[in-house]
């Protein structure tokens, strides 16, 4: 990654794409100077994800955090659509990996 010094990660936003909240976690942290995280309006969802990855997270006192069990769609026979509801559960270790 290049780049140096410590960065502000402004976040407002209703989530998103999980996957894509995964990758910009993971760059964020991978990131080797400080990284602040200021929420001025909502995080919510996968925006909750990416505000973790900051060294300091700073909420406005009007800003809104929203972490949720997952949501899921399956589509497919009976046995793909059991494969949701079991990768989806909190207790999978996908969802145990962010601090």
């Amino acid at each position: 990654m290049s780049g140096s010094g410590d960065i502000t990660v402004w976040i407002n936003s209703p989530g998103g794409d999980c996957v894509a909240a995964a990758q910009i976690y993971n760059m964020l942290m991978d990131y080797k100077g400080d990284v602040t995280v200021k929420i001025d309006g909502i995080a919510a969802s996968a925006a909750s994800v990416i505000a973790m990855a900051g060294t300091k997270v700073l909420m406005s006192p009007t800003a809104l955090m929203m972490i949720h069990n997952p949501l899921t769609v399956a589509i497919g026979d009976s046995e793909e659509m059991q494969k949701g509801p079991d990768q989806r559960s909190p207790g999978h270790p996908r969802f145990q990996t962010v601090p």
